[in-house]
C-alpha cells in the first residue's frame, strides 16, 4: 500500500502550508553534550535502567542546540544521550543540530531551547504540567508566571522549578499546585499567602519539609469561608479550627479527596465537624447559611458530582 492511499478516506483537517527549515543531521561524538536543568526534566536513572543496554538498532536521532560558545545543549533525548555515554560504545551517534545565530544571549538561547524542547516533547507524549511550566518561564508564558511567582512568594519550589534557597518546601501534587495558581485564584495572590498562613497556623509540624498542594487548596478556601462568618460565629468557628481540626494529620484529611473538588470536599468535612462541635451550639453552619453564603462564592456549596 502505497503511504499516500491511506490519505484516501480521511478528511485531515491540517493546513498545507509549512514553516521552518530542517535542521541539520550529523552523527557526533556526544561524551560532551550538556543539558539546562532550568527547563529540562531531571535525570531518572529508573528510566535509563528501563530502557536497558543501548541498542543502536533503535538508537533515534538526538536533538540538540548548538550554542554561539560552540556548547551543545540536548533539548530531546537526554536518557539516549546518557545511555550511549554509560555504554562501552565509543563511535559516533546521530544528532540533529539547531544551531543559535552567532549573536544570540544566553537568555535567548535558553528561550529558545525551552520552546523547543516543549513542542518536542507534547508531540511525542503529554507533558506534564511541571513540565509545561519550566519550559513556560523562559518564553514568559502568563500561567507559568503565575506560578513561578506563587513559588517564589511562598519560598517553594518543585523539582528545582522556583525558590532555590535551602529552606525552599518542596511542593507535592504540582498538579494541584497549578489549579490552585491558575483556576482558584487566578491573579489573586493575596488569598493563596492567606490560606499558606491558615496552614502553617494549623500544621506548624507538617510544613518544615514540604507542602501538601490538597491542604494548600483546602486552607486557601477555609480561610475565606472563616472570613464571610459574622463575627461570633467565625470566632468559633476558628477556635475550632485550631483546637479541635489541627488535631488531625493531613494525611488522614486529604485521603479520599483526590479530585478537582477536593478543597470543597474538605471544607464540608470541616464544616460538619464543626457543627457537631460542642462549642457550636447555637452557631452551627445550616444548608440555608451555606446557600447565602455561596453569593459570595459557589465554592462554599456542598460539591456536586
Amino acid at each position: 500500500m502505497n503511504i499516500k492511499d491511506a490519505f484516501e478516506h480521511c478528511n485531515i483537517n491540517v493546513p498545507t502550508h509549512y514553516t521552518g527549515e530542517l535542521m541539520p543531521y550529523r552523527l557526533m561524538y556526544v561524551d560532551d553534550f550538556k543539558i539546562a536543568k532550568e527547563y529540562q526534566r531531571h535525570i531518572s536513572p529508573s528510566a535509563i535502567k528501563k530502557g536497558g543496554a543501548l541498542d543502536l538498532n533503535k538508537l533515534t536521532p538526538i536533538v540538540a542546540c548548538k550554542r554561539p560558545d560552540g556548547d551543545h545543549y540536548v533539548v530531546d533525548g537526554q536518557h539516549r544521550t546518557l545511555r550511549v555515554i554509560n555504554s562501552d560504545y565509543i563511535g559516533k551517534v546521530p544528532v540533529v543540530v539547531y544551531e543559535h545565530p552567532a549573536d544570540s544571549t544566553i537568555l535567548e538561547c535558553m528561550t529558545l531551547e525551552a520552546q523547543l524542547f516543549f513542542e518536542l516533547n507534547s508531540l511525542s507524549k503529554k507533558p506534564t504540567k511541571l513540565d509545561e511550566v519550566r519550559a513556560g518561564i523562559f518564553t514568559k508564558d502568563p500561567k507559568s508566571m503565575r506560578v513561578y511567582d506563587s513559588l517564589m512568594a511562598l519560598n517553594a519550589c518543585a523539582d528545582n522549578v522556583g525558590s532555590l534557597e535551602d529552606n525552599a518546601l518542596e511542593v507535592t501534587v504540582f498538579s494541584h499546585f497549578y489549579i490552585c495558581i491558575n483556576t482558584d485564584y487566578k491573579n489573586e495572590l493575596h488569598k493563596v499567602i492567606a490560606g499558606w498562613h491558615l496552614y502553617k497556623a494549623l500544621f506548624p509540624k507538617e510544613t518544615t519539609h514540604n507542602i501538601n498542594s490538597y491542604m494548600l487548596r483546602a486552607c486557601c478556601l477555609i480561610e475565606e469561608f472563616a472570613n464571610n462568618l459574622s463575627n461570633g460565629r467565625g470566632i468559633r468557628f476558628n477556635k475550632y479550627l485550631l483546637e479541635v481540626w489541627a488535631q488531625k494529620s493531613i494525611p488522614s484529611i486529604v485521603r479520599g479527596r483526590a479530585t478537582t473538588q477536593s478543597p470543597q470536599y474538605i471544607l464540608d468535612d470541616v464544616i460538619r465537624g464543626f457543627n457537631d462541635w460542642k462549642g457550636s451550639e447555637n452557631y452551627a453552619i445550616g444548608a440555608k447559611r451555606r446557600q447565602d453564603m455561596a453569593l459570595a462564592n459557589p465554592r462554599f456549596l456542598v460539591p456536586v458530582d
